[in-house]
């Protein structure tokens, strides 16, 4: 182990709540026998569907425990939406952002439609936002596309009507529109962060940061539960990668992206799994050598794969069948077989 002296495992689980309960029973031995302390340890799990029971089981055994899914605070879909059009807003080529918003009021998502202008623009290297403009001015035709159109339209208008808001402060409220009451999680986010933005440029910076990254107090005195992407700049005795399954580690992937977008999409989440791998850092001086586990379950309800945006493959009576992550079987030749937990 590059960072220091310590120990690997890869542990499959039978099902997500065996999962959990058995990271607790490994996070309570390391406490309890091994000399370790809370804030040693380092949970990382792409969802909070399986971060949460791990949470659950972890203060069911009185472990102190903090998690850190900030991101609630974009869970619903009207901030989702917000968020998007304010990305579009700062960058018209942000091609997630601008296919979300296409798609967003339609019960479909408009599939049929953004297919025929994707396939477009792989052929001509066109970005979507130029090819949606030459189908508005008619200069370009695709079948059965006029209900995108139209949408396309109303974001313009939209777009059009936030970059003529001149003051900062008034931006807020057109931005925002009248979607969001006082107590909404979002509007107070937004609120608070737009204290410290001069520009909306400054103010999506601020929220990507905000819903990335944890506050971590400087005297942590937990065990740290969160996602890959917000360890970055972290480090811990003790790592425990969990949710190690395909479908979550890697995600499926889109089927509105082209076969290019997908392959850099997946060689983004591989990079940020190996980047995980290295949160370990061993204390030697303080006898404590770098622990690092990845797990995974065969198996989890459908509805926990659901809320994991997982599309089963394999469903039989409201159980899912799952299949460990293809990065585990990438970390290498040194890595240690994989045990039943």
């Amino acid at each position: 182990m590059e960072n220091g002296p310590g120990e690997v495992a890869i542990v499959q689980y039978g099902s997500l709540a065996n999962e959990a309960a058995g990271i607790a029973d490994f996070v309570a031995d390391l406490i309890e026998n091994r000399g370790y302390e809370p804030q040693d340890i380092l949970i990382l799990a792409q969802r909070r569907s399986i971060g949460n029971p791990i949470y659950q089981a972890l203060t069911g055994r009185n472990i102190p425990t903090k998690s850190y899914y900030q991101e609630s605070a974009v869970d619903n879909v009207a901030a989702q939406e917000r968020l998007a059009v304010l990305k579009l807003l700062i960058d018209p080529n942000d091609r997630i952002a601008l296919r979300w918003l296409l798609g967003f009021g339609s019960s479909d998502f408009r599939k049929n439609a953004y297919r025929r202008l994707r396939e477009h623009c792989e052929v001509t290297n066109v970005e979507p936002w130029d090819a949606m403009v030459s189908l508005r001015e008619e200069e370009l035709k695709l079948p059965h596309t006029k209900h995108l159109v139209e949408r396309f339209r109303e974001i313009e208008d939209e777009l059009e009507a936030l970059r003529a808001v001149e003051n900062f402060a008034d931006f807020i409220p057109a931005w925002l529109q009248e979607e969001f009451d006082e107590e909404d999680p979002f509007r107070k986010l937004v609120l608070d962060l737009a204290l410290e933005a001069e520009t909306p440029t400054d103010l999506l910076g601020a929220l990507i940061k905000a819903v990335s990254l944890p506050d971590i107090p400087p005297d942590v005195t937990d065990v740290r539960i969160m996602s890959l992407h917000k360890s970055k700049g972290l480090s811990s005795p003790v790592v425990i990668i969990a949710g190690c399954v395909e479908g979550l580690l890697p995600t499926a992937p889109d089927e509105d992206l082209s076969p290019a977008e997908i392959e850099a999409e997946l060689e983004e989440q591989r990079r940020l799994f190996f980047v995980g791998l290295t949160r370990v850092k061993a204390q030697a001086g303080e006898g404590k050598p770098g622990v690092l586990r990845l797990t995974s379950s065969r198996t989890m309800s459908l509805a926990d794969a659901m809320q994991s945006g997982i599309r089963p493959a394999k469903v039989v009576y409201g159980t899912v069948h799952l299949h460990a992550s293809r990065f585990v079987h990438e970390v290498g030749p040194a890595a240690p077989a994989t045990v039943q937990g």
